[in-house]
């Protein structure tokens, strides 16, 4: 499984991201990861750590050319843990994917990191993921941006008009 090593020499811990996806959507990944790498600081050093179900070495390979160019930004691949799969094979988990389950397991999968940005692979970055990274959670354990946008749709069965998104906008985590 092709990975992108991690750097050295920078004074600050590399900002840590994780996405979990699925062949189906390899190109959004490609998109987000290449606005990462847009907004990136470049006296930083970025670990994006992918964990799938089995992508093809192929398919690793196609995405690390979203990250070339950009000496600061590594890539990493993950498949979900095989001891996972077999629990949850044997469960009714409902409408939630394996890859669910390890975005919830993410400190698990990721031990050696003390702080870790999950981010989905359908956003398109419009800042640094840095900012995310840097947050101060006051002594929360995990930081999280509410959906707005996904809760009203459960509640209306329709998405939000343009206006409730302008006022996400406004919100320093949006900007992402």
């Amino acid at each position: 499984m092709p990975t992108i090593s991690p750097l050295s020499g920078m004074a600050e811990p590399p900002v840590s991201v994780m996405f979990a996806v699925t062949s189906s959507w390899l190109i959004p990944l490609a998109v987000a990861i290449r606005s990462l790498c847009l907004h990136s600081d470049p006296r930083r050093n970025y670990e994006l750590h992918i964990v799938h179900h089995g992508l093809e070495e192929e398919k690793m390979k196609e995405l690390g050319k979203a990250v070339s160019g950009y000496p600061g930004v590594s890539l990493g691949f993950s498949l979900l843990p095989e001891r996972l799969l077999r629990i949850l094979r044997h469960r009714d988990c409902g409408r939630f994917s394996p890859l669910t389950y390890g975005r919830l397991l993410a400190a698990d999968l990721f031990p050696q990191h003390d702080r870790l940005v999950y981010l989905d692979v359908d956003v398109l970055l419009k800042g640094d993921v840095a900012e995310l990274y840097d947050a101060d959670l006051h002594g929360a354990p995990i930081g999280a941006v509410r959906d707005c946008a996904v809760l009203q749709s459960i509640s209306t069965g329709r998405l939000p008009e343009t206006q409730g998104q302008n006022q996400l906008a406004e919100t320093p985590a949006a900007r992402l």
